[in-house]
Formats: structure tokens, sequence, C-alpha cells
């Protein structure tokens, strides 16, 4: 299952395609300048002729992309809501008990069932249903905007940059790759900017797309939970507090209050406070939103208060907090600073303007790390938000070495117990991935080793810069709990967004498609320039995966033959090799056909 980080990933990989299409159709044709003699109005006549050309690739970018964000939006917000009815359902039952659900019902002459292992499809999403699809429909209708907005913009980037680099060679006597470059500066500092607000501002987007889809995740899961509260009569909730809350909504941290906002509140109501159905008044939760909590960058969450038995957290002290969320937004600016840097090396051509980009990254880089080394016990590094979609830098993550340390019985307590996973089934992933090596003994070595990070799906492989080892890591969301893994892992299956006949304990075979790749790529080019962009494009991947569907036959088009595989391995070229020898450990020659043949090609790329 895609996580909202990796459909922002998706747009971010979108924007950053898009200004790569932009700055490659503009440029000057390097053997025609070198023979002919650059000449600019020629230059002009044919850029605008082209327009229709270069319009037709970028919607190509874009259509690519919305295929595959629209049906895993869908699928991640009916996710979260799940993910929030069980969590609650888990939390009321460590607080309470189960023998002690009828009082809490206050219905014990009608008994049912506590604790089901699974909820009935049918009527899952109760009240909450119309809620749940409103979510979806707006959420998809906000992506469907932001990319229309970014073809609007990259297409009037075009033509100014045509007009301004012109007008820039002509009085300042620059050459025809500076000239450009310098035109088109001031987009690739900001990005695809195309998102305005009510005043004025402009933002990013993939930044407003993170923003957006984040804050619908939250939602779908929080209406889960209440969903799950409704259920059994508990209408009072607990606001979350943590440790760098924005001045906005600290005062609302760390309260009770009566849920009439993801819930349905039938209760009395007086002013901005409700009387509970187990006798307490409490402030509104709809009051404390209509101030400031859950904005959009909001961490809060909520879970059940049930009055007698819940316990009230200490509260935070609040100037710490308020240091803390300052030195947070240094860290936020230091990121985007980053990435900034980062766009305008992609999308320059000038070699002597993409090195001082380049070394531009390094500096920025250097001054984040100063920030948090400087402030260790309330800042961590968060190196997704400083990715343009680029291949992301490892220094500082959780690394414990190779795959051998991590067996329990051999060092006492596991490692992935210290960073917040369930060591059995992170172990049990582990020994699967190791049974898969067996197959593939050139990618022994090349795990160096494992971590714990917040990612799409059920684990990432991140690249050293130079691709030659990785490290693998374990999204603590699926991990941290066996239990509700096993749950989520059955939902994928029923819904085929992984290969049919798999386990759970299988998941992380998927990621040596990754290490394969990281391998061939790394041999493949002689540049970290290639390498990135080899991994960023799928080229190597897209290749094998052509290779395999031509040696079958051909037949139906690429994208729906790897959807034989699993609706993930639509996604792209290096999810379906993934998900390819995914199917082939678990299924042998019972795998499907194009599996099978990927698997058989990635072997000779390995040779």
């Amino acid at each position: 299952m895609v996580g909202y980080k990796g459909i922002a990933d998706w747009l971010a990989e979108m924007e950053l395609k898009l200004i790569a299409s932009l700055s490659r159709n503009l440029q000057a044709h390097k053997e025609w300048e070198k023979k002919e003699g650059f000449d600019w109005p020629a230059w002009q006549a044919v850029k605008l002729h082209n327009l229709d050309a270069y319009r037709k690739e970028a919607a190509g970018i874009a259509n690519h992309y919305s295929g595959v964000i629209d049906p895993a939006t869908s699928a991640l917000l009916r996710d979260q809501f799940q993910e929030g009815y069980d969590r609650e359902t888990e939390e009321i039952t460590q607080l309470l008990g189960e023998g002690r659900w009828p009082h809490l019902l206050h219905y014990p002459e009608e008994p049912e069932e506590p604790l089901p292992d699974e909820t009935p499809e049918s009527g899952f999403f109760g009240i909450n249903r119309p809620r749940m699809e409103a979510l979806v429909k707006d959420t998809q209708e906000i992506e469907s905007k932001a990319v229309s907005a970014a073809l609007r913009m990259t297409d009037d980037v075009y033509r100014t940059t045509i007009n301004k680099a012109a007008m820039m060679h002509a009085t300042g006597g620059l050459t025809a790759q500076q000239a450009i470059d310098l035109a088109i500066k001031d987009f690739l500092a900001v990005g695809i900017n195309c998102i305005q607000y009510a005043n004025g501002r402009r933002v990013n987007i993939a930044s407003y797309a993170e923003m957006a889809i984040r804050t619908a995740a939250t939602r779908s899961y929080l209406q889960g939970a209440a969903q799950r509260r409704m259920e059994l009569g508990i209408d009072t909730v607990l606001v979350s507090q943590y440790g760098a809350c924005s001045e906005t909504c600290l005062p609302w941290q760390g309260r009770v209050y009566i849920d009439d906002v993801f819930a349905v509140f039938t209760g009395e109501i007086q002013g901005d406070r409700g009387k509970s159905r187990r006798g307490g008044w409490y402030p509104l939760l709809s009051v404390a939103i209509a101030n400031g909590l859950f904005h959009p960058n909001c961490r809060h969450t909520l879970t059940a208060w049930v009055e007698g038995s819940s316990t009230m957290p200490a509260p935070l002290d609040a100037e710490r907090v308020k240091e803390t969320a300052k030195l947070e937004q240094k860290q936020r600016r230091l990121e985007n600073k980053i990435k900034r840097w980062k766009r305008l090396a992609a999308g320059s051509k000038d070699p002597v303007n993409v090195k001082q980009y380049k070394a531009k990254v390094k500096e920025a880089q250097a001054e984040l790390r100063e920030h948090i080394a400087a402030h260790p016990g309330q800042l961590r590094r968060d190196y997704w938000k400083e990715k343009t979609h680029g291949v992301p830098a490892l220094e500082n993550l959780p690394v414990e070495g190779t795959i051998e340390k991590y067996k329990a019985g051999e060092i006492g307590e596991s490692p992935f117990e210290r960073v917040g996973l369930d060591p059995q089934a992170a172990e049990k992933t582990v020994q699967e991935m190791e049974n898969a090596l067996d197959e593939f003994p050139q990618l022994r070595g090349q795990i160096r080793g494992f971590g714990a990070d917040i990612s799409r799906g059920y684990m990432a492989t991140r690249p050293d810069d130079d691709l030659e080892r990785v490290v693998i890591h374990f999204n603590p969301r699926r991990y941290s709990d066996a239990e509700r893994l096993k749950r989520q892992y059955a939902r994928d299956l029923q819904a085929h967004y992984t290969p049919q006949g798999t386990t759970w304990e299988q998941a992380g075979v998927h990621e040596l498609g990754h290490v394969a790749l990281a391998r061939i790529i790394s041999r493949r080019y002689a540049t970290l320039a290639e390498m990135e962009d080899d991994w960023n494009r799928d080229i190597s991947a897209r290749q094998i995966i052509r290779q395999a569907w031509e040696e079958l036959g051909g037949g139906p088009k690429i994208k729906e033959a790897v959807k034989a595989i699993s609706e993930y391995a639509a996604a792209a070229p290096s999810e379906a090799i993934g998900e390819a020898i995914l199917d082939c450990h678990a299924n042998g020659e019972k795998a499907q056909p194009i599996s099978q043949k990927i698997k058989e090609v990635l072997k000779r790329w390995l040779l």
C-alpha cells in the first residue's frame, strides 16, 4: 500500500520530469550551433514551432502519474480509515480489557462480539461512508487541479523563456547555454509553484500535494477511529500533545473534548460545551478546530477518553514547546533551501552552473547538519523533506550492520526492538529475504544494514550516493505490531495490491528488486549524474521490463501485462521488478509468466 509520502513522491517526481522536459526542449542543438553558427531568431522560431510537441510530451508525463495517483489516493484513504478503526479498537481494549466492554457500552441486554477478527466489508464505513466518499472525491479533485495548473504553468514558462533568453543574449553577450539557464533560473528556484492561496502566496505543487494528501489521510484515519468510538458509545476524545507544537494549536493540545466533528454527536450542547452520554461536560472539538487545531501541517491526533479509566498525560513545558517549534521552522527553511539548489542543479545545462549549484547543495546540507547537531534532543533529520526525487543521502541514518547481526538469538536483544519494530515480524521478514538471496548470490554484501523510517508501503530501499550498497528500512507504521501488519497484508492481497499467493513474511523480498537495480546501475555508468538519472527515471528498469515483455511475444500493453502480477507492479517499472521477484519467490513455477520472464532477464543483466 502506498502511503501519503509515496503519492507525494510521485507528484514530486512528476514535477522534476516536467522541469527536465522543459529544460531539454529549450536546449539549443549543440551540433547545429557548432556547424551552422547559432542564430537566435532561428532558435526562437524553431522552439515556438515545437511548442505543440512539448505540450504533448508534458501531457504524457502528467497523464502517466495521474493514472497511478488517483487509485493510490483512493486506496490510501480507505486504508487509513480502517487503520484508524483498528488502532482505536486496540487502544480501547488495552485501556479497558475485553471483559469490561458491556460496562462501557451500557447495553448489557444486547451483547455483541466485542473484538471481531475482521470487520465485515458491507457497512464497514457505517455512518461515515458519505464522509469517506466525499473526502476521496475532494482529494482527487485537488490533485487533478494541481496537475492541470502545473501543465499550464510549464507551458507559460516555455514561451516566456524563449523570449527572455533571446533578450538576455542580445544585451549581455552570453552563450546560448548561459542565457537559457539565466532565463529559467527563477522558475527552477521555486519549482512549479502553480498553487496560489487567497492571500496571494504561491506554493510549489509537490509541497502543496504533500500537505493536501497528508491532511486527507489524517482526516480519514480520524474518521475510522470515530466510527469505532461511535459503535462503542464513546463520545469523548483526548487531543495528543507533542514537543514542537505550533502556537496555533498549542492552547488546544492535551485536553479532553466532545467529538462533534469526526463523529456524530446528538447530546446536549450549551455554548461551546457538550454533555457526554456518561454525564460530564466537555469543550466541543469543533471549537478547537475553528480556532486552529488540525491546521494543514498539524501533527496532532485523537484517542478515546473514558472518564475513570483514561489517564491524563503530564503537560509539556510550554516554553520548551515554543522553542522547539521555532527550531523546526528553521529546519524546514533549510530543507527548502536544499531542494531549491537541487532543482537548479537538475534543470540547468551549463556545466559551470551545474557545478556551482551542486556545491550550494552541499553547503546547505552542511548548514542543516550543524543546526540539527546543535539541538540533538529536539530535532532529527528528515531526508524525505530534502528530496526533489533524487537519490537520497544516508548520513546519520540508524544502520546496524549486515543482515546476520539482526538475528536476536546471536546478540540478545534484537536491534529492531530499539527502533520500535516488532522483532519477530522484522526477523521473519529478514529471514525470507535471506532465503531469496540464494537465487541472487551477487546481491550478498549489497545490503549494508537495516533501519526504521516512515516510507511508502512496507519497506523502502535507500542507496548510497554511488549505489554500491543500500540500506533497507522498515516502515514502523506497518512493523510495530505484527497483528496489524497481518491484517494490512490480508487487505492488500484481497485488493490485489500485492501478488497472490504471497505472505506478509515475504514482503521484504520485493526490496531485492531495488537492490538488484542499484547494482546494475552502479556498474552501468561512469558518473554519479548518470546513475542518479537512471535511478530517478527508471531507465534500466524500463528496459528490463520491455525486454521481458518482448521475449514473451508482446501481447497486451506492458502496463496491463504487469498488472497481472499486482496493482502495485503497474505503479513504476522498478516496482514491477520487485513484485516479480516476490511473485516468483512465493509461487515458483506457478508465478505469473511475466514475473518469471522478468526474473530471468534480470538475472542476465546481473551477470
